[in-house]
C-alpha cells in the first residue's frame, strides 16, 4: 500500500494550494497538511515548519518532474533558487540592521520627552513651565 511523502514546504497557504491545484489538475493525489494549525494559530508555523504538501510514495518522481517543467522560469530573481537544491521555496532572512532601525525609529519619541502632562484620573492636560 503506498504511503505518503513529502514534496515540499510553504509558509503562505495560498501558494501551498496553487502547485496543490496544479498537481491535482494532472491527476495526481496530493494532499496539504498542517493547514488548519497554520491558518488558526499562526505563530506555530514556524514551529511546525509550514505547510507539508504530500503525495504517494509512488508518483513522488513524476510530481517532481511535472513541477520542474510547469515552473520552467522563476517568477522571482535568480537569487530566489537555491544553489543546494534547486528549490524555490526560499525565505529572504530580514536584515538586523533595518530591524535596529525600525526599533530606533519606534522609540524615538520615548527619548525625547515633552511638556505636555496629561492626569491618568481625571484626563486632565497641562504644560510644564519648567524643564522637562
Amino acid at each position: 500500500m503506498p504511503g505518503l511523502v513529502l514534496l515540499d514546504r510553504f509558509f503562505d497557504p495560498s501558494h501551498a494550494h496553487i502547485v496543490r491545484g496544479v498537481i491535482e489538475q494532472h491527476g495526481y493525489f496530493v494532499t496539504v497538511f498542517d493547514e488548519l494549525h497554520c491558518r488558526n494559530k499562526w505563530p506555530l508555523t514556524l514551529g511546525l515548519g509550514g505547510l507539508r504538501l504530500m503525495v504517494l510514495d509512488t508518483e513522488h518522481d513524476e510530481v517532481r518532474a511535472l513541477l520542474r517543467s510547469v515552473v520552467a522560469t522563476p517568477v522571482g530573481s535568480p537569487s530566489d533558487i537555491c544553489p543546494e537544491c534547486d528549490g524555490d521555496n526560499v525565505f529572504c532572512q530580514p536584515s538586523w540592521i533595518g530591524g535596529l532601525v525600525g526599533l530606533v525609529i519606534a522609540y524615538a519619541p520615548m527619548l525625547f520627552p515633552t511638556r505636555r502632562r496629561i492626569c491618568r484620573t481625571c484626563k486632565h492636560r497641562w504644560h510644564e513651565n519648567g524643564p522637562a
